[in-house]
């Protein structure tokens, strides 16, 4: 990673270009933001129907971290989709990136 001046940054600036570098190389690997979305539903009805803190949903809906099998499975039952429907496709990522 690339050298960056603290003195020029300061401490809030030097976090705030690191979390911006890190978000730039971060990877989708769930589509559960996607799937709320599609059925007008909020991480807070999420977490209430899954059992889950709705703090640990909205981690799934930013990729931060991953459900583990059996809570994709919840999910998916949760918003009546199919599981697949959940995992993000290397189609998918590249849609997002608009490479298609």
């Amino acid at each position: 990673m690339a050298q960056i001046n603290n003195s020029y940054f300061g401490d809030a600036g030097f976090l705030y270009v690191l979390q911006e570098y890190i978000m730039a190389k971060k990877k989708i690997y769930n589509n559960v933001r996607v799937v709320l979305a599609e059925k007008e539903k909020t991480n807070i009805w999420l977490a209430e129907k899954i059992g889950r803190d709705p703090m640990t949903v909205s981690r799934y809906c930013t990729n931060t971290s991953q459900p583990d099998l059996k809570t994709l499975f919840l999910i998916a039952d949760a918003l009546e989709v199919h599981v697949r429907d959940l995992i993000a496709t290397n189609d998918f990522v590249l849609k997002k990136k608009g490479k298609e």
